[in-house]
This record gives structure tokens, C-alpha cells and sequence, in this order.
């Protein structure tokens, strides 16, 4: 059973076997059932004759030797039979581990693997690939699973990923050992692979342990929240930034794939060469000085040119008089851009330090002369302004006469 018989005397000398080579004609069958029933014979003579095996091989060795009458394949083939009595003696006859060190005993390597701690692993007569053999994981499951991106690619590898090996048309990729963990299957189902490379109008997705990435089109819209941007193109899609060109008292209403984001105006505000600027006093941004101006309705319109001069209502202190009046110190705080509002006539302080009389009281009423230069006559149009303003005519002492009357100077709009 060890070794290929060369013809019939050789092994009814040898004694060791029960088989001769069969004729060519013998059928598939009759072979089969002789080969079995051989196996089964070696089987117990292994069990029970390993010793004495051992000693007869060397035994008929010697012989073999002595009488010259054998050639070098004879004995080859005896110093293999000592060889193997000698392995299963050392390695413990019904373990698995013994069984590996019998000559044609091994496991199928392409997809199977050893058991672990063959030598613990007792089969006693039974020990085949069936008992001290199993199958390797299938990396179809382990790549199925996500099972590459376990693994992580070294610190100096850019731009290249561990992906699932493709297998030759017709073959299966098996794990290192049984177990469908990334120590028995990583390396043996991945490999590294660089990273798709995308060009144009499209962005790379993926690219990270398990999948090499590909390709997908630019979108027509960015996928930015309103007021943000993106790029997109030859394999890149940017992250979201804010986006900066809206001016000031504006909005944006969307976002993009550029930096130049749409924008409009705020309410109560318009686009006046590229600035939002406001149409009306309430959103103008300045202040009135208070003590020249005041302001003025928050509805009074600006059409986008808002000023302290449109949105402020001047007070008398910054009113010029025309030819012939004087500002009134007094009303130099009073809102109002008019000479009617503002001003008097030219020569009215005069008056400020005099008595009035008014009409129809007249200067007259004075009896001497210092009375008289003290006093001043107001006309009909008690404190009326304009058109039909009230006269203020200052008194003038007449020696000759001994009597007080109008003098020559009068004045308009006098405030006293």
C-alpha cells in the first residue's frame, strides 16, 4: 500500500501485499473493488505489524543487498517502507498529525487547510482529508460583507485602497484558513488598487477601504444649503463655504456651484449700481446732529440717495436769512428752513430793550422824553407774520412839540 507494485512475485515475495498490477483489460470496477479492499488490509496491517514492518524492511534490505540480485528501485522502495513504519512509530499511529507524515496523506491546499493541533486530532483508522482536513473560507462571502474595508493601507500609500481580488474566469479565491475574518482572508481576497481616476464634469465618490470609487456627473444645482457654494469637476466635489459677494442691507436666495452667489436686496432697499441702498428715511443708516437738525418722518422717501440733508429737518440756526432780515437768536433751535420762520427784520434788537404799546394805544401815551425812547408802538396785526405782518414802529420824543410820536424806523416780523 506504500509503494507501486512493480509485478505479482514481487509482492508475493515481499509478502506485504495482497495486489499485483492488475492487466489492462480488467474493468474501472473490478480495479475499484480490489483498491478498497486493499486499503483496508493495509489499514490493519498498519495497526497491528508497524514494528515488525520496520524490521523486515530493513531486514530484506540487507539481503538485497548481499546477494546483489535487486536493482536501486527495489531498494528505494524497501528503505521506504522502514522510513514510514519509523514515522508512525515517532508521530503517535491514529492522530492526524501522523497521518500527514504517511506518504500520499495531505490535505487539498488549493481549498483546503490542516485542522489545527493535528497531533490532539485522533482518528484512529479513519483518519483521512475528511477527519484532518477543512475547507477554506470563500472569499466570495468575505468581499460580499464589506470584508477589505477592514483593512487599512500603509502611511505611505496615497490614493490606493484594499479592494476584492478578481478571480480568473472559472476559479474561486479562498482565505488563507477557515476562519471569515480579516486575518485568515484579508490579504488572501484584497489587494490594493489605486483610486478611479475622473476627469471632466464629474466627481469621485468612494475611494476609501473596500471600494476604489467611481465617477458621477456634476449636478446641475449645488447641494449647498442657501448662502453657501461648491466646485465640482475632474473628480472633485468641494465642501460647502459661505458664500461673500452680496453687499451690505442684502440676502442671498440661493446657493451655487460658483463663488458667485444670487442674491436681492432687503426690503425697504434697492440695487442702485450694485449696492443696496434704502428708499426711504426708515432705513437709512446715518443719524441727525441734534443740535442742528431733527428727524424727519421715517417715510420720508430718499430713492436711494438718503442723507442728513433729505432724512434731517434743519433747525433756524442753520437757516440764511435774505438781504434785509437777521436770524432770531431765540428761534435758533426751532425746526424750519424759512425766512418766515426764521428771520426777522434787520434793526428789531433795538426793540428788545423798550416797552411796547399796543394798538390802539399809541407813543403818545408817553409824557416825557425818556418814556418816549423807551417805548415802541406794535401795529394792528398783533404778531402776525407774512403777508399782513404785524408794523413794530419804535417812538421818537419832538421837543418843539413837547409829545411823543412815530419815528421814522419800522419793522417787520420782529420776535421780542
Amino acid at each position: 500500500p506504500f509503494w507501486p507494485a512493480q509485478d505479482s512475485s514481487y509482492c508475493e515475495k515481499r509478502n506485504y501485499c495482497s495486489i499485483a498490477i492488475l492487466p489492462e483489460t480488467v474493468g474501472a470496477m473490478a480495479y475499484l473493488q480490489v483498491f478498497v479492499a486493499t486499503l483496508f488490509t493495509a489499514a490493519g496491517l498498519i495497526a497491528a505489524q508497524v514494528d515488525e514492518m520496520e524490521l523486515r524492511s530493513s531486514l530484506d534490505e540487507e539481503a538485497c543487498a548481499a546477494d546483489g540480485d535487486c536493482d536501486g528501485l527495489e531498494l528505494r522502495q524497501l528503505r521506504g517502507e522502514r522510513l514510514t513504519a519509523t514515522m508512525l512509530n515517532e508521530g503517535g499511529a491514529g492522530t492526524c498529525a501522523a497521518w500527514f507524515k504517511s506518504p500520499g496523506a495531505g490535505c487539498d491546499y488549493e481549498g483546503e487547510v490542516e485542522v489545527k493541533n493535528p497531533e490532539s486530532v485522533e482518528c484512529g483508522d479513519d483518519c483521512s482529508r475528511d477527519t484532518c482536513c477543512e475547507d477554506k473560507a470563500s472569499c466570495d462571502f468575505f468581499t460580499v460583507v464589506g470584508g477589505c474595508s477592514q483593512l487599512s493601507a500603509p502611511a505611505n500609500v496615497t490614493d490606493m485602497v484594499w479592494a476584492p481580488k478578481e478571480a480568473e474566469l472559472g476559479d474561486d479565491l479562498f482565505c488563507a484558513a477557515a476562519e471569515q475574518d480579516a486575518a485568515s482572508c484579508g490579504e488572501s481576497c484584497c489587494e490594493l488598487k489605486p483610486c478611479t481616476k475622473c476627469t471632466g464634469s464629474t466627481y469621485r465618490t468612494g475611494c476609501e477601504a473596500g471600494d476604489v470609487g467611481k465617477c458621477t456627473e456634476c449636478p446641475e444645482e449645488s447641494f449647498c444649503a442657501v448662502g453657501e457654494h461648491q466646485s465640482c469637476g475632474d473628480g472633485h466635489l468641494s465642501e460647502c463655504t459661505p458664500c461673500t459677494n452680496a453687499p451690505s442691507n442684502a440676502h442671498y436666495k440661493s446657493s451655487s456651484l460658483t463663488s458667485t452667489c444670487p442674491w436681492e436686496c432687503d426690503e425697504g432697499y434697492e440695487n442702485i449700481d450694485g449696492k443696496c441702498v434704502s428708499i426711504a428715511c426708515e432705513k437709512w443708516a446715518g443719524t441727525c446732529d441734534a443740535n442742528t437738525t431733527e428727524p424727519r418722518e421715517p417715510s420720508t422717501p430718499c430713492n436711494g440717495h438718503c442723507s442728513e440733508t433729505v432724512c434731517c429737518a434743519p433747525r433756524c440756526v442753520l437757516h440764511v436769512c435774505s438781504k434785509g432780515l437777521a436770524s432770531i437768536a431765540k428761534y435758533a433751535s426751532k425746526v424750519a428752513a424759512t425766512d418766515q420762520a426764521c428771520c426777522q427784520s434787520i434793526g428789531c434788537e433795538e426793540l428788545t430793550t423798550k416797552s411796547a404799546v399796543v394798538w390802539p394805544a399809541g407813543c403818545d401815551s408817553a409824557t416825557d422824553e425818556e418814556a418816549c425812547k423807551s417805548t415802541y408802538q406794535i401795529s394792528g396785526n398783533v404778531h402776525r407774520t407774512g403777508a399782513g405782518s404785524t408794523v413794530y414802529t419804535s417812538c421818537a420824543w419832538s421837543a418843539a412839540e413837547a409829545s411823543c410820536g412815530w419815528a421814522q424806523s419800522k419793522y417787520q416780523d420782529c420776535v421780542l
